[in-house]
């Protein structure tokens, strides 16, 4: 009986200490990473600490004292390198962080609220040099944790999951003019590390952006918006984004008249690549199921269009190549030698390519108020590898032709290529050629050993 007393009375005191336990092992992993943070340039300037028995919550504020060792540290994770602009704006930003844990070692869950105490000191200065009202209004937005990033992360299975906090904001510009921004129901989720995550998804219910004056209108918005992306490295990878609609509107009276506005409905974007084998390849695919656009000299609406190509037999070593001189163009600030860049697209083109499009169309097309069926292209066109391709583009560029060889279809209904001519006389050149198929024109054209046919007929 004793020992079975020892034995529960052993039990229970290993229980009760796990929290106590489990807090010190999560404040030394805390510590580990705060001091990561510290050695690439960011500062603690404020550490708070509030444990309790069964939670602990910590809160800290941190600032970036050292943009160029912070850069260096966030470019080991980006697939591009940051430009050093983003260090610049990130001068003077503090950022507040709330932690919560459960004390027991057992539980990895972890809960974050990151939110931004104060902006960089420059942007803040030229916006209270312009409109003091509007500084104000955005410190205590600031201050009240209007602006919210939350987080719950699974540290042991790298899961996590979170939102943005709802933004409902009003506020009117020193000049008169009025400024609405809404921001709702942005959830997101994914896998692996938090800078770098291996999968991403993301909902948005809505983006709102209004401003109006006395003569200018402005009116943006994103509504019901998801994207998902799952990332093995730079040149494997798969994305997607879906909208139900886009709306921008810009009515400008200010000295002269000027209207634009565009309206685009059930948007679908997918966009892949694998450079996994040896020969890489990559695809695109847009759709929009409708869509309108307004101007001072034109009103138009479309209804099912679509763009798809497709990018196959790439050399795997000349397409990662090819990938690494671009992100290097796009973050080389205007100083980048363009030879690189040529040099990459030769070796690529050498090994061989070839390049589908596999849909171009527009079901129908509606032009102040007359409306037409569509059109629709497919091309497909294949360079056979050579490995004096390079030699032969400076020496007789055209020689290049003899490894081309390509196939196209093209078909546009009759009443639209009579709209089209009357516009520009010189298109109904092209009925020479033409082949009637129900309501449409086809033009099925053909290049082989460097000669041109379009329904057989040499060009």
């Amino acid at each position: 009986m004793k020992k079975l007393f020892v034995i529960v009375a052993v039990v229970a005191a290993i229980v009760l200490l796990l929290p106590l336990v489990g807090n010190k092992i999560a404040q030394e992993e805390i510590a580990k990473k705060i001091e990561v943070l510290t050695s690439y340039g960011v500062k603690v300037e404020k550490s708070e600490v509030d444990a309790g028995y069964f939670k602990t919550k910590n809160h800290y504020e941190f600032s970036v004292a050292d943009t160029q060792k912070f850069l260096a540290y966030l470019n080991q994770f980006a697939n591009s390198q940051i430009p050093p602009y983003v260090g610049a704006a990130l001068e003077g930003t503090v950022v507040g962080v709330d932690l919560e844990y459960c004390n027991f070692p057992l539980s990895d869950s972890l809960s974050v609220d990151i939110y931004p105490l104060q902006m960089p000191h420059e942007m803040m200065d030229e916006i209270r040099e312009n409109d003091l009202q509007l500084a104000k209004h955005i410190e205590t937005l600031l201050q009240n944790k209007g602006v919210l990033y939350h987080l719950d992360y699974g540290v042991a299975s790298n899961e996590f999951g979170g939102y943005i906090k709802d933004i409902r904001e009003k506020t009117k510009l020193k000049k008169g003019a009025e400024v609405e921004f809404v921001l709702e129901g942005i959830t997101y989720d994914g896998k692996g590390p938090l800078i770098a995550p291996s999968a991403l998804r993301t909902e948005t219910d809505a983006i709102v952006l209004h401003a109006h004056d006395d003569k200018t209108k402005i009116a943006f918005e994103i509504r019901n918006m998801s994207s998902e992306a799952a990332f093995e490295s730079d040149t494997t990878y798969t994305s997607s984004l879906r909208a139900e609609q886009i709306i921008f509107d810009l009515n400008d009276t200010d000295g002269y008249e000027e209207y634009f506005a565009f309206d685009f409905k059930g948007i679908t974007m997918d966009f892949g690549s694998d450079a996994k084998e040896a020969k890489a390849k990559a695809s695109a695919d847009i759709a929009v199921k409708d869509f309108y656009l307004h101007n001072d000299f034109t009103e138009l609406q479309a209804q099912g269009f679509r763009y798809a190509i497709n990018i196959n037999e790439m050399d795997k070593d000349g397409y990662e190549n090819l990938i690494s001189s671009v992100e290097k163009m796009q973050n080389a600030g205007g100083v980048f030698d363009e030879r690189e860049l040529e040099e990459a697209i030769v070796t690529l083109l050498e090994k061989g390519i070839v390049i589908e499009l596999e849909d171009f169309s527009l079901q129908t097309l509606t032009i102040e108020a007359q409306k037409f069926q569509g059109a629709s292209l497919y091309a497909k066109a294949s360079l056979k590898p050579n490995p004096q391709f390079g030699y032969n583009m400076k020496a007789a560029p055209m020689s290049v032709m003899d490894d081309l060889s390509a196939e196209a279809t093209f078909k546009i209904s009759k009443e639209l290529f009579g709209y089209i001519t009357k516009q520009a006389p010189i298109s109904a050149m092209a009925l020479g050629y033409t082949v009637e198929e129900g309501n449409d024109y086809v033009y099925r054209l053909k290049y082989e050993n460097n000669n041109l046919t379009i329904n057989g007929k040499s060009l």
